[in-house]
């Protein structure tokens, strides 16, 4: 993904992507999983909730690079829902947000737990992942996860 940045910050790379998925016509989904996890192997020396407004993402890093994995928080999941953008009906309920939140992440990845959709409802989450040479209180890459579906689509001339 190309990412405008402040003239200051940039990023070595930038990827998203954008899952849309509806069910089968006159069928149901009744468990969904949006997830982005790391294959065994890499090395991270830490890692660890980065959040902000709208954003829900973690860090990772490492001696040589710094990292970010970013998705759209719970409550701005809850309010596409809540205007039909979207996200399923049943998205939240049977959550317990105090104890989990609406978006899972560990050392692993990231995930968007989804329940039940109707064949009449079309479900789109995105994860975007943005890295670079480590360097201390930079937030580039942080900066650069902090999209929304539709600028990651238009960037690819979709919609």
């Amino acid at each position: 993904m190309d990412v405008e940045l402040a003239c200051d910050q940039a990023v070595e790379e930038c990827w998203g992507a954008v899952f849309r998925i509806q069910p089968k016509s006159g069928h149901q989904i009744d468990e969904c999983n949006f997830t982005a996890l790391w294959k065994e192997g890499y090395n991270w020396t830490s890692c660890g909730s980065d959040t902000g407004e709208g954003l829900e993402a973690i860090e990772y890093n490492n001696q040589i690079y710094q990292l970010h994995i970013g998705t759209q928080d719970g409550a701005l999941l809850m309010g596409r829902k809540n205007q039909g953008d979207r996200i399923p009906k049943s998205f939240g309920i049977g959550i317990d947000v105090e104890a989990q939140g609406y978006i899972l992440s560990s050392g692993k990845g990231i995930s968007v737990p989804m329940s039940q959709m109707e064949s009449d409802e079309i479900c789109d989450i995105h994860v975007v992942i943005a890295w670079k040479k480590y360097e201390e209180e930079d937030v580039s890459t942080w900066l650069a996860v902090d999209q929304f579906s539709k600028d990651i689509l238009r960037g690819e001339g979709l919609s």
